[in-house]
């Protein structure tokens, strides 16, 4: 899986995440997959674990880290579980470096397509849309601070 660029299309990124999930045989290896972006994704950032970044309502230890600039958002983070990293690379994917208004407005159409809402436990699931709904929350913040010329 690659990661997107700002400048890509949304739905292109959702449609290579539902692509490569389809590729994959079974759910063992799509666990597997998300394990193996869940390493990429520790290795790759340095988001501080402290706890000014921490996100509460995920069932592992979660850490995110999300910046402005120009109305794009751009989010960092980890976890200390590789699945659960490997989740926050596919919503990074999805979401980061887009205008916050488009962030507001896309849907996650890839938590259904590819199964995996299906397939996590409820307490995933939770944490899953808990880290959507955060960076949900920080882009609709970024657009009211736009709206008032503090951006």
């Amino acid at each position: 899986m690659t990661f997107t660029q700002p400048n890509s299309c949304t739905d292109a990124a959702q449609k290579q995440i539902i692509e490569n999930f389809h590729l994959l045989g079974n759910w063992d290896e799509r666990y597997q997959y998300l394990i193996d972006l869940g390493r990429r994704l520790n290795r790759d950032n340095d988001v501080p674990r402290i706890e000014e970044n921490r996100l509460y309502g995920c069932q592992a230890n979660v850490w995110i880290t999300a910046t402005h600039h120009d109305g794009i958002v751009t989010f960092e983070g980890n976890s200390d579980s590789l699945i659960v990293s490997g989740l926050m690379a596919i919503i990074f994917n999805v979401y980061s470096g887009r205008p916050a208004q488009d962030v507001m407005a896309l849907e996650p159409e890839f938590l259904t397509q590819t199964g995996l809402i299906d397939h996590l436990s409820s307490q995933r699931s939770t944490g899953l849309m808990n880290m959507i709904e955060h960076i949900r929350n920080y882009s609709a913040s970024c657009i009211a601070s736009s709206n008032k010329g503090n951006v």
